[in-house]
């Protein structure tokens, strides 16, 4: 896949993407935990810490005063992956609710009580990473894209 287009949207517990790659549009809604389920657990910030360690690498979060930290682990396979967590702004998230993280894995995330953004994932053959952040009112049109309700 090349480019991806993605409105990704969480209100009341429940996250709902709208994407459009290669020609095509998907609706996908789903509750928090649906896949990640371990990490809505209290042992959590251990499992991050044994895999990702912090490398003391930082830089400036988009057009902000704020900044991000590179941690380095590995994925599924193996590999070489890093993960840059960021500022996470205004979010907020219902107790017992750590987690809410997004398609391809940016979103946020709750590491030692702290809630961050992961702002950038990249791997062997990968490199996905938040390009920008609004907040405020957002209009687009809906029409069109075709639900999967496996989740």
């Amino acid at each position: 896949m090349k480019e991806i287009q993605m409105n990704t949207f969480i209100k009341k517990n429940e996250h709902t993407s709208y994407t459009i790659a290669e020609g095509n549009k998907w609706k996908i809604k789903m509750p928090y935990g649906t896949i990640f389920n371990d990490l809505n657990e209290a042992s959590f910030s251990s499992k991050f810490h044994t895999n990702f360690k912090k490398t003391g690498n930082k830089k400036q979060f988009l057009n902000t005063k704020d900044f991000q930290y590179e941690y380095l682990g590995k994925d599924a396979d193996g590999k070489k992956m890093v993960i840059w967590l960021g500022p996470s702004g205004n979010v907020c998230y219902p107790k017992g609710k750590a987690i809410t993280i997004g398609f391809y894995n940016l979103g946020y995330i709750v590491v030692d009580g702290i809630t961050y953004l992961i702002t950038e994932i990249s791997g062997s053959n990968f490199n996905v990473k938040v390009t920008g952040i609004e907040e405020g009112t957002y209009f687009f049109n809906t029409s069109g894209y075709t639900e999967i309700s496996r989740f």
